[in-house]
This record gives C-alpha cells, structure tokens and sequence, in this order.
C-alpha cells in the first residue's frame, strides 16, 4: 500500500469515527465528509468513498432527511458506475426512484443529477434510446432547478456523444455539442478535458458534414487548450490525427502527412513502437502519399500497418481486409495485382462481415473501378450492380432531407457515387453496343443521379 492511499484510508477511518461521534448534521458539513467522499471517489478509492456514503445513508435515513439522503444514493450508484458495475448501479437509481420521499417539483436539481446517471447507465449498457429519454430528463430538470453549470454541460456532452456515435446523427450531435460548449465558456478555467472533448468532437461532427473550414478551427482551438494543459498527451496525439483526417477528406492530401507524422512520433514517444494505435494512421499515410503520386511511400506504410496487425495478440482480420483493399488502391495500374488484391480483400469481408454493407459495398466498387480502368466493363458493370445492391434498404423517399444522419449521409454519398461509375460504365457499353437497353438504363441512372445531387 502507498503511503498515499495509507493516509487516505487513514483519513476515511478518523472521519467515520468523528460521524459516529456526533450527532448533529451542522457537524457533519464540519467535517466535510461528502467532499472527502467525492475527493476518494476521482482518486479512484471508490470502496473508501463508498463506505463514506453507506454510513452518510444511515444518518440520513435516521434524521429522515429525505433530499440528503436522495443525494448519497446517486452518488454510491456514480461509484458503482465507476467500478463499472452497470447492473448493480442501475438497479439502486430504479429502487432509488420507487422509494425516495422526495418529488421532482421539490427538487428538480437533485433528480436532474439522478436521471443523468441513470441515462449514463443506460449508455454503458448500449441502450441507446434509454439514454436518450434519461439524458432529456435531466436536462430538462437541471435548467429548471440550481443545478451546477458542470453538471448540465455534461448532461448535454454526454447526450450529444450518443447521437455522435452510437446513433450516427452528426446533426443532433451538433446541436447538444453547441450547447455543451455555450455552458463550458461560461467557467472561468476553460482549460479542460471536457472543452478538449467538446471542440475535438465539434471538429469531427464538421469534417462529417464536409465543413472543413469549421473542422480545422474547432481542432486546432482542442490541440492549442491540450499543449497547454497537463497529462494531455492522448488528446494532442487524437487531435492530430484527426486534422490529418480532416485536410485529407478536403484532398489536402500534403497538408495531412504533417499532421499524421507528427501523431505517429507522439505515440512512439511514450508506447510500442509497434502499437496497434499505430495502425489506422500507417493506413491513412498509405493512402496520402498513394494520393499525391509516392507509391513506394505508400508501401511501406502499408506494409508497416499489415506487420502491426498481423504480430497483434487481438488479430483482427478487417484491418487485414482494409489491408489488401489499400494495395488494390495503389496497384491499380496494374490489372493483375489490383484486382488479385481487390479480391483478398472482398474475400474476407464476406467471411466476417456478412452484415456490414458499408464495407462489401466498397469493395465491390474498388474491383468495378479497377475493371473500367482496364476496360473489363462487362465484369465492371456486374460488380457495380453488386455494390449498388448493398444500398437496396436505402430508398430516396426515406431519406431524412431536412436533417439526415450520418448514416443515410455515408450510404446515399456512397450510392451517389457508385451510381456515377455505373453511369461512367453505362456510358462507355452503349458506345460500343448501341443498345437500347442500356440506354434506357443509363438515362434511368442519371435521373437517380440527380434526385441524389439535390439532397447531398
């Protein structure tokens, strides 16, 4: 035991003592038991904070002071949370909520705080839209009552990285992000870990949405608050990342090899020079200097990422798969080797990914643009009608138009795309065969084409 976590536990014992020894609650806000809990609690003592609230529990309970009590119990569920005891904490907030004496009305603040803990419960356990409903809630008490502007502005941070991520709206995710950030201004120390969240993340919402300008100006405000703040290092190393991804998506492709190189010697400089961090940015060189015309570059990245995955003790065969479409990418100009490397890479998404049709979708139009380069149309235009299959549960009169997701944005981008090939491929047959048919075919893709380009 370290002689800090010594005179922790010390400290708890003699604070409990003292609790037992008094009988007043004027004594126990002497003794500041709860900020001494909550202080544990961020260390990490979660079983030395607890104890605290266990025995802050009975008082309270005896005292019947209700809200107090309210209190204490959400706080033990935020240890358990911690602990990452999802079911054991979700289960105290619901009995919590069936047994406190204590209404919203009454207290608005103190059940803001509870039902954010509930939705982030909820989070953890992957139910998304139970999140949702819980993270509303507690917003919606917290600028009722006289909840600490900490608190909402976690509320809105957390509910925006669920639309972020697990539901994929990057325009709801916008929103709550923006809101995040209006409290987060108000706190006079804007140096924190939670304003580096908010601007990397505003930064990535507007890379996806193609506001590039947007994207490098909240990235670079994240990077220039983490130089400044201490043990930052995984968001200096993050926020590079994504500026290379950012001026990458904008086909900046020399703008991004800075910003990749220099994640690169930040994650050496502290880890494995092997590590599976490592993998994602070696990728994302390949492709840039593939781009900008360096193909002996862009093998050697890609061979330095193919080596990670293949030596990593959590194998995983779609970085493999990712692996083989980046050389069909680069070996293009050559028929044989692309479309051998095209096929590798198709062979394993359908053995692992029978239900990602992002991914087959892809690969299928990497194999038909590998085919029309080389004029093989009639293989071309199969494969393009086999990617095009992978969008047949998308249909443009579902689209969301006002305000689609992420993942309507990224499947009708990719359909749009993929039907300009087809169009290309169309196009060229009808050249050389004048037939009827395909002429019908293309015109009916075009019209496809252009409903598409109103929207995106």
């Amino acid at each position: 035991m370290t002689l800090k976590k010594a005179l922790s536990l010390s400290l708890v014992f003699f604070c409990i003592n003292q609790f037992h020894a008094q009988h007043s609650y004027q004594s126990i806000k002497r003794l500041s038991l709860i900020q001494l809990a909550d202080s544990l609690n961020n260390a990490g003592a979660h079983t030395e904070s607890f104890l605290i609230y266990q025995n802050l529990e009975k008082k309270y309970l005896k005292e019947r002071l209700w809200e107090h009590l309210h209190f204490v119990k959400t706080e033990q569920a935020d240890i358990l949370l911690r602990q990452r005891k999802i079911e054991s904490a979700l289960s105290l907030l619901n009995n919590l909520l069936d047994t406190t004496k204590i209404t919203e009305e009454q207290y608005p603040d103190l059940f803001s705080f509870t039902y954010a803990k509930m939705a982030r419960c909820y989070e953890k356990k992957g139910m998304s839209d139970e999140a949702i409903v819980f993270y509303q809630k507690a917003i919606q008490l917290g600028t009722k009552g006289r909840i600490l502007i900490h608190y909402l502005a976690q509320s809105y941070g957390y509910l925006a990285d669920v639309y972020n991520y697990d539901k994929a709206d990057i325009f709801n995710a916008e929103y709550y992000y923006q809101k995040e950030l209006s409290l987060l201004q108000l706190r006079k120390d804007t140096n924190t870990k939670a304003q580096v969240h908010n601007y990397y993340s505003l930064a990535n919402v507007y890379r996806l949405k193609s506001d590039y300008d947007q994207a490098i100006t909240y990235c670079t405000q994240a990077m220039q608050i983490a130089r400044a703040t201490d043990n930052n290092l995984h968001f200096l190393e993050i926020c590079n990342l994504l500026m290379g991804n950012i001026y990458g998506s904008k086909g900046d492709y020399h703008g991004s090899l800075d910003y990749y190189h220099t994640y690169v010697q930040l994650v050496t400089s502290h880890r494995d020079k092997n590590s599976p961090k490592l993998i994602r940015c070696y990728n994302n060189l390949a492709l840039s200097y593939d781009k900008i015309g360096l193909k002996d570059s862009s093998l050697i990245y890609l061979e330095k990422a193919n080596n990670i995955v293949r030596n990593s003790s959590n194998y995983n065969r779609s970085d493999e798969a990712r692996y083989f479409q980046r050389l069909a990418e680069v070996h293009q100009s050559s028929y044989d080797k692309a479309i051998k490397y095209a096929h590798q890479s198709k062979s394993i998404y359908q053995s692992i990914e029978a239900n990602n049709k992002t991914n087959l979708s892809f690969i299928f139009k990497i194999i038909a643009e590998i085919q029309v380069k080389h004029e093989v149309l009639d293989s071309a235009l199969y494969y393009i009608q086999k990617s095009l299959l992978q969008h047949e549960t998308v249909s443009y009169n579902n689209i969301n138009h006002t305000n689609p997701s992420l993942k309507e944005l990224k499947n009708n981008q990719g359909l749009f795309y993929s039907l300009l090939l087809k169009a290309e491929i169309l196009g060229k047959t009808y050249q050389s065969n004048q037939k009827t048919e395909t002429l019908n075919a293309l015109i009916e893709t075009y019209e496809l084409i252009n409903k598409l380009s109103e929207v995106y």
